[in-house]
């Protein structure tokens, strides 16, 4: 975590310092989150911890915990996988829609494509989790249409704490990023039927590796 004691807007820059914690796994499901550590990392006061927490538990990230105070939320089986679903709906018509554009530029997903590729050689998880969220949230981008893409960036914040599951599934990164490669080429050939079924399957097989990987017993930290 970076020292805040030179930026404005404290408790904002604070919520975003925790949220990158727990995305990136330093601040794991199920920990217990104490204001005073937090604040001493930060560089800064109780006060603006105190609303940065209040802004994250807001967007599902940190719960209040019986006998525990405040926790990092679980990783649920449950919510991982009604992500999926909110995918599953909207992704493949999205992809569809993008490939019936006239106007657009395939320039910067072609350039994610390629960075994937080169990253599911190398096997550098972080890497590889930034740039196929970033594929995803392209896709939504590319259309215009921000509401959707502002609700979508939200639910993949969740799902980066989970989609380390599979990308750490030894071949599954290389398959991922062909599939995604196969979806942008629909997508620039104005091919709206084939990007549609490509992105479904593409959204059900991650769902269904997922599935697997969270028992429902057994999601990591849902016993906390």
């Amino acid at each position: 975590m970076e020292n805040l004691s030179n930026f404005p807007a404290m408790s904002s820059r604070a919520a975003d310092e925790i949220r990158s914690a727990i995305f990136s796994g330093e601040m794991a499901p199920g920990a217990r989150v104490r204001q005073e550590e937090l604040a001493a990392k930060l560089g800064i006061s109780r006060e603006p911890i105190r609303h940065a927490l209040l802004m994250l538990e807001r967007e599902g990230l940190v719960r209040t915990a019986p006998k525990r105070g405040m926790i990092v939320a679980p990783l649920e089986r449950k919510m991982i996988l009604d992500i999926y679903d909110l995918r599953e709906a909207t992704e493949p018509y999205f992809t569809a829609r993008l490939a019936t554009l006239e106007e657009f530029d395939p320039e910067p997903l072609l350039a994610i494509v390629k960075m994937g590729i080169r990253a599911a050689s190398s096997g550098k998880l972080p890497r590889l989790i930034d740039l196929d969220l970033e594929f995803h949230i392209a896709i939504y981008e590319a259309t215009g249409n921000r509401s959707v893409s502002d609700v979508m960036n939200v639910q993949f914040g969740h799902l980066r704490r989970a989609v380390h599951t599979i990308l750490s599934d030894a071949g599954y990164p290389k398959r991922a990023w062909e599939e995604h490669e196969r979806i942008l080429k629909a997508v620039i050939d104005g091919k709206p039927g084939r990007a549609r079924d490509l992105a479904k399957a593409h959204v059900k097989d991650a769902r269904s590796l997922l599935a697997k990987r969270f028992s429902p017993h057994e999601a990591a930290g849902e016993r906390c």
